[in-house]
């Protein structure tokens, strides 16, 4: 396909979308004005993506059913608008369903060079991979196989892009991704059917079931309801008709009610000056949403923590409403905890709109500011649910003077004279530092964490403090304190990667490349994995003695047996010549038990397929699979996918193996996922130059589960191959 042009027209440029190493300027073929044209930097790469893409490809991703709505709708003419950014790495549509939709196409690299991830946002109820990204595809790809123009887009910011018409005019797109989700929507239910039915199982020659209608929720506003209309008819009425209306109202629904009720006792209430009264309402209104009967708690219907919040603003009539808002948020966390305890349910009610009313009413209110940001410090530690929500983030976060954080800071400080800090304190002594940091009192913080972390055992939060303020002998000398008392004790045995963690820290601030290496070939010895495998050889690379630190790596991983400067020094023996040449890193004073013992393949194996060692990943996986004492295992399809030029004929037997076991299966939902490994068994029968044998594996695919028609559409399709092409050849046969 070295000839397709993909022309983009400005009104000063004609883009090519044509490979880098082939750009060629291209004339417009409009007969009016050609314009002079420019190459769009499409990489070789992303060309050939959308030149070899299938159905079966896009299935993968968008799923069976939503893969055909999409594609009737491009074939239907839905896709009015349609844009290339120049790279080809994005498609922007204008797409028109149940309304009008703005679509995004996205391609995304994979960890192969040849691989990228497919994936689409979009204005419509579903918002992401839907079938209107399908049908831009679909529009697209029809455009790319007849050469025919594609205006180009660019994004300016989030959400922004800039498109350009084919006659040269710019306009900015602003895109809405984030839809109120809508029942009524047909496209959304259309377009969700795989949520219901891709799990569906397939009986092999049964009739396809017939499918259940769904139906949509009934709202409390009619679809199009328009408040400006209701206005003018209720400015055209008279007061006693209005009245008379209200009334009516009040009697036929219990929310309109409630609500005149409270506005008449917010009135009463606020002529007689008594917060109290205020209080037991909310109190008494916090009790009736949340009761407590026979069978536990439940909910009365008629009165949620909405209408406590919209009242807590009663609150907003006093100057100082802290007091009375401490007692009901306070009876309010106190009935919260309860009910969760017993109902362990968290969806019925929400208790966090009624601490944003709160704070809502604090944060304009003539309370002492210090008092109330040391009261969402206390509430804060009484929540041990998350019931507050962002109430105690919205007050810390206000704009609050420095002098009142001062104020807070030394409110902090003097309370632990009153109330010294305990094991369960551990937010008063974060806070307090905070605060203390917030004001620019450092030094301060730090002799404060001196003195009273050791007592609450916060040791590493005084370890990172040290650090931080570059007192590197003091943070040394506790953590390692604190690692020896690992090796005595097992209460803890996640402590010594603590400890040893800030060491490292510890030793990368100093530059002691030395010490850093000990501590990583630890940390490598006692749980060898791609990470601690990378960074042990970083190290030894730096330190220049690589090769034999990697010997000694792999043979401990075959052997499971420790270095012999190892096991020296942790027995304080002085080691051999020999084991120092063998092991040139300094031996750490700690070394935490390994995870697992004895030979340990698949980490070899993995260790191949990271560094792209395909001989080496055959050859431990291989020897894994001897050893089946070892209840150790490789995901086969990372070994074909690392052998797959280099060893084809294993590479096929594993994407064959694992598509077979996805076909044995009778969900739908597995299909896609077959076929992929199927496509990718049939690459590798075309590097090993065995492409004939593919039609026998399909015929005895066809053979054993030709009764799946769902999956037997999909194999047609992967066999089908490129959409360019199949638009391509029939243009042709025209």
């Amino acid at each position: 396909m070295s000839s397709i042009d993909l022309t983009i027209s400005t009104c000063h440029h004609t883009f090519s979308l044509m490979p880098r190493k082939k750009a060629v300027t291209v004339k417009s073929t409009s007969k009016q004005n050609p314009s002079p044209s420019v190459s769009v930097k499409f990489s070789k790469a992303v060309r050939d993506f959308w030149e070899n893409l299938a159905w079966s490809d896009i299935v993968d991703s968008f799923g069976t059913k939503t893969t055909q709505r999409g594609r009737d709708y491009a074939n239907s003419g839905h896709v009015q608008n349609l844009w290339a950014t120049e790279d080809g790495m994005n498609l922007l549509g204008i797409v028109y369903g149940t309304e009008e939709y703005q679509t995004l196409v996205m391609l995304e690299k994979g960890r192969r060079k040849d691989q990228f991830l497919l994936s689409s946002s979009c204005s419509c109820p579903v918002g992401c991979d839907c079938k209107h990204g399908v049908a831009v595809i679909g529009k697209f790809l029809d455009k790319f196989a007849k050469n025919e123009p594609i205006p180009p887009c660019a994004e300016l910011e989030d959400d922004v892009w800039e498109t350009t018409s084919v006659t040269g005019k710019k306009t900015t797109l602003k895109i809405a991704f984030e839809n109120d989700f809508d029942d009524d929507d047909d496209d959304f239910w259309d377009d969700d059917d795989d949520w219901f039915d891709d799990d569906d199982e397939e009986d092999e020659g049964d009739t396809p079931r017939k499918r259940i209608k769904k139906t949509t929720k009934n709202k409390t506003a009619k679809k199009g309801f328009k408040p400006e209309t209701l206005r003018k008819t209720l400015q055209n009425m008279s007061q006693e008709e209005l009245i008379k209306l209200i009334l009516q109202l009040a009697n036929d629904y219990s929310t309109v009610q409630e609500y005149f009720e409270q506005e008449l006792f917010a009135a009463t209430v606020s002529k007689s000056g008594k917060v109290d009264q205020i209080v037991a309402k909310a109190i008494e209104m916090i009790d009736k949403g949340i009761d407590y009967g026979d069978y536990g708690y439940y909910g009365n219907p008629s009165v949620d923590l909405r209408s406590v919040a919209e009242f807590v603003k009663q609150f907003q009539k006093f100057d100082d409403p802290l007091p009375g808002l401490d007692k009901v948020a306070r009876h309010l966390v106190k009935k919260g905890k309860r009910y969760l305890e017993e109902s362990g349910d968290e969806d019925d009610f929400d208790f966090r709109i009624v601490f944003e009313a709160i704070a809502d009413v604090l944060l304009k209110s003539k309370s002492e500011p210090s008092k109330i940001i040391t009261w969402s410090f206390e509430m804060s530690d009484l929540d041990e649910y998350d019931l507050l929500g962002e109430m105690p983030a919205t007050i810390s976060n206000h704009k609050w003077p420095m002098k009142v954080w001062s104020v807070v800071a030394d409110e902090l400080l003097a309370a632990l004279k009153k109330k010294p800090l305990t094991n369960h304190d551990h937010w008063r002594l974060h806070k307090i530092v905070t605060t203390l940091d917030k004001v620019k009192r450092t030094n301060e913080a730090t002799d404060f964490l001196r003195k009273e972390a050791p007592k609450i055992d916060e040791h590493e939060t005084l370890v990172k403090r040290l650090i931080e303020v570059n007192c590197l002998e003091e943070a040394v000398t506790i953590a390692t304190s604190q690692l020896q008392k690992c090796a005595t004790s097992s209460q803890n045995r996640h402590a010594d990667w603590v400890w040893m963690r800030q060491l490292k820290i510890i030793a990368e601030k100093r530059k002691d490349k030395a010490t850093l290496a000990s501590i990583q070939a630890a940390e490598f010895l006692h749980q060898p994995n791609w990470e601690t495998i990378q960074s042990l050889l970083k190290s030894a690379k730096t330190l220049k003695v690589e090769p034999v630190i990697r010997k000694e790596m792999e043979t401990f991983l075959q052997t499971g047996e420790m270095p012999e400067a190892v096991n020296a020094g942790l027995t304080k023996k002085e080691p051999t010549s020999a084991a120092k040449k063998n092991w040139p890193i300094p031996v750490f004073f700690f070394q935490p038990k390994p995870d697992q013992t004895g030979s340990q393949f698949d980490v070899l194996c993995k260790w191949a397929i990271r560094e792209k060692r395909p001989h080496d990943v055959i050859r431990w996986y291989d020897e894994l699979k001897s050893r089946q004492s070892l209840k150790r295992s490789v995901n086969p399809l990372d070994v074909a996918e690392a052998v797959l030029t280099t060893h084809p004929d294993r590479a096929f037997q594993f994407y064959r193996q694992a598509a077979e076991e996805e076909m044995n299966t009778t969900s739908t939902s597995h299909y896609p996922t077959a076929v992929s490994h199927l496509r990718r068994a049939k690459q590798a029968l075309a590097n090993a130059k065995r492409s004939g044998e593919w039609p026998k594996v399909l015929g005895e695919i066809r053979t054993k589960h030709g009764r799946k028609s769902s999956l037997m559409k999909q194999i047609d399709e992967l066999e089908a191959g490129s959409i360019v092409k199949q638009r391509q050849s029939q243009t042709k046969s025209r």
